[in-house]
């Protein structure tokens, strides 16, 4: 019996997969276009599926999770996603393009099915607290990053409003570069709604641990994973990513909260890891 604990205690882990995520993992469809296949995958699909195949392999000891308020983000983001995914493809001609372009709802359909069965096979879900929900949002979440984003954020991206146009928009695009740090991390200021409520589910789930569990969340977004760091500003044309994070804000809520941000593929070597150590 000892030595099955063990075996237990490495895997003790939850995974909640955020909805960036899960939309990515659903993106994958091959269209045929006379005698020829053509693939629409989203940028991110090589990233994430392999994280629901390892989920699903070890749905046993469920380890993933995706909550109610996910897996409906995911489905009304799905087409949009699609939409944006094929646009931004690279086909051969014009004319291929426009002909998975019309069949951008038949690919919704099939990557809609997908996301489902990912939901049904590699996931469970857990009850959620509506009013514990909104209470951890406005009481903890929302205080704690107003105050982390003064005390941490090294470098916020600017923006000019849409209705400057011409030459003062380039004349401030031009100063607002000069003002920049020439290295930062690109943090997008507070978190959205959206994102504080699935925060504040993956905070739920580790007290409902007692904190015994690891709870990660797989994510694409910066809110959630840690941030890149680039030389530069995405005003200029010579921005420059740098291979590295910086986890500070991530870092700080994981302490606060218990769920850990991460990238997929951070996620699925932590997993390989663990299940390879646990037998």
């Amino acid at each position: 019996m000892k030595q099955i604990l063990t075996r237990m205690q490495v895997l003790w882990m939850k995974v909640l997969v955020e909805t960036s995520a899960l939309v990515s993992g659903s993106i994958f469809c091959e269209c045929k276009v006379g005698t020829e296949t053509y693939c629409v995958r989203h940028r991110h699909y090589a990233h994430c599926a392999p994280l629901f195949d390892i989920l699903r392999s070890l749905s046993k000891f469920e380890i993933g999770i995706i909550t109610k308020t996910v897996e409906n983000e995911a489905k009304n983001a799905l087409d949009r996603a699609v939409g944006e995914t094929i646009k931004g493809i690279r086909f051969p001609t014009l004319d291929i393009k426009y002909r998975i372009m019309a069949l951008q709802h038949v690919i919704t359909n099939e990557c809609l099915d997908k996301l489902e069965r990912i939901v049904e096979e590699s996931s469970t879900r857990l009850p959620i607290d509506v009013s514990e929900r909104e209470r951890i949002v406005k009481e903890e979440l929302e205080p704690f990053f107003e105050e982390i984003v003064k005390s941490t954020v090294r470098y916020i991206q600017p923006s000019i409003p849409k209705f400057i146009r011409g030459p003062l928009r380039a004349e401030l695009r031009e100063a607002m570069v000069e003002a920049l740090p020439s290295k930062g991390t690109i943090y997008k200021g507070m978190p959205d709604p959206r994102d504080f409520v699935i925060m504040a589910e993956a905070t739920m789930i580790y007290r409902r641990c007692g904190g015994k569990e690891e709870v990660y969340v797989a994510s694409k977004d910066n809110h959630f994973k840690p941030n890149p760091i680039q030389i530069g500003s995405y005003l200029s044309s010579k921005v420059k990513y740098l291979n590295e994070v910086d986890p500070t804000i991530r870092d700080k809520a994981a302490k606060q909260f218990g769920f850990i941000g991460e990238d997929p593929p951070k996620i699925i070597e932590i997993l390989g890891q663990r299940h390879k150590d646990s037998f």
